[in-house]
């Protein structure tokens, strides 16, 4: 989990929990009947537990949850929210796959996508993604960043990605 494994000194805990941005905590609680400034205890023990407000400990999803954020793979849609129930972007799946692989380099490969900007955060997970025949966009100058990624594409990049094996 995001605060277990190696055993921790009081100062790297303290410094984890001043990185929860709570206010009951760091800027102490004294009057419980304001709720503006406080989080749910499950809200808190959830961010502590996985790293995020909106995925609690025992959801089904929570270890790969936790295992994506250790790896880079995903830092969630906000600074405490992983926003399990939305849907996934192109460019957020994409983005997805180019960092399970190490996030490599896509060399000297052309953009031909009018609207993957350079600078976007999935810009160089895009054009690694045409370098590797992963996508090939949903037109030949779009890609669609924002869209969601249907279940058949989801399917189409995971087989491109495994190097289309004979089925």
């Amino acid at each position: 989990s995001v605060i277990g494994g190696a055993k921790k000194t009081f100062a790297e805990f303290e410094a984890f929990m001043d990185s929860l941005q709570l206010p009951m905590l760091n800027e102490g609680f004294t009057d419980p009947s304001r709720k503006d400034d406080a989080l749910p205890l499950q809200t808190l023990l959830n961010r502590i537990s996985t790293g995020f407000d909106d995925v609690a400990p025992k959801a089904y999803f929570a270890t790969p949850v936790i295992w994506a954020a250790e790896n880079g793979i995903t830092t969630g849609t906000s600074a405490t929210a992983f926003s399990p129930d939305a849907g996934c972007t192109r460019a957020q799946f994409v983005t997805f796959l180019w960092r399970a692989v190490g996030s490599p380099s896509a060399g000297a490969a052309a953009n031909p996508f009018g609207d993957a900007q350079d600078g976007s955060y999935y810009y160089d997970a895009v054009l690694w993604a045409v370098s590797k025949g992963i996508t090939t966009g949903t037109s030949a100058t779009a890609f669609s960043p924002g869209a969601t990624l249907t279940r058949a594409q989801t399917a189409t990049f995971l087989y491109r990605l495994a190097g289309q094996p004979n089925v």
